[in-house]
């Protein structure tokens, strides 16, 4: 089995779910609508969606939203949440599907990859196929919106441990930069309550602004914008810790 197809479950929200609070996620969404210019209506895709927080307060605020996932927990987990924030059933299309395989022709005005939710997958091949199932699903003038983590950040920071403490869980984490592979290879160590340790090993591949725009032209699209913030008011340069790119279908 991929680490992807096992990552996603309690213990990834324990880590993480304590840190992605709801203001945090609303600053993003207002940062998206600033930097596309959007407001609704509109359809979004969002993709991988995780446990919907992104999802969730977009149609809060009124766009038609479809949340694609390989992760029946973190999909169950968004439903629920979606059900707590008052959200009709059909305000938000849940999809359990692989990102590789989705496909919704011209469906969508905007699409979106947050959270470095890309370079997954076992090779530049597969990562490419989930670039063109992008621009298929997205309408001519559609826009796509990338947010990592910054390759050359990460490179200069080089292999570093980390420790996260939450309410839930106490996670340590060994990341180290493969050079040969341009991959981030991570062990990850998470003590739950009551003392239960879970462990995860896994591998992303990073890419710059250059690799990634590549990619995205060879499958039709264009570079529309490139950012060291979500809400486009920093250009990306050297020192940008995320890597924000804009692309458009022609």
């Amino acid at each position: 089995m991929a680490w992807y197809e096992e990552l996603f479950d309690e213990t990834y929200l324990a880590t993480y779910d304590p840190l992605l609070t709801a203001e945090y996620t609303s600053e993003q969404v207002d940062g998206l609508e600033r930097l596309l210019e959007l407001s609704p209506p509109a359809d979004i895709l969002d993709m991988p969606c995780g446990q919907g927080r992104h999802s969730i307060e977009l149609a809060r605020r009124g766009y038609r939203v479809t949340g694609v996932d390989l992760s029946a927990y973190l999909l169950d987990v968004a439903r629920r949440r979606a059900e707590e924030a008052g959200l009709r059933e059909e305000a938000v299309e849940w999809v359990r599907q692989d990102m590789r395989d989705f496909r919704r022709p011209q469906a969508f005005d905007v699409a979106i990859n947050l959270f470095s939710s890309f370079g997954y997958l076992e090779d530049e091949a597969e990562d490419a196929r989930v670039m063109a199932a992008f621009y298929e699903s997205l309408r001519p003038g559609g826009r796509l919106v990338m947010e990592m983590i910054h390759k050359y950040w990460l490179i200069r920071s080089g292999s570093e441990q980390v420790w996260v403490e939450t309410p839930g869980a106490f996670t340590l984490e060994r990341v180290r930069y493969n050079v040969l592979t341009d991959r981030t290879e991570t062990d990850r160590v998470v003590i739950l309550d009551g003392g239960r340790v879970e462990r995860r090993r896994f591998s992303i591949r990073q890419y710059s602004l250059v690799e990634l725009a590549r990619m995205a032209r060879e499958v039709g699209f264009e570079l529309a914008g490139a950012y060291g913030t979500l809400n486009g008011e920093e250009p990306l340069t050297l020192e940008s810790r995320r890597l924000v790119a804009v692309f458009r279908r022609p």
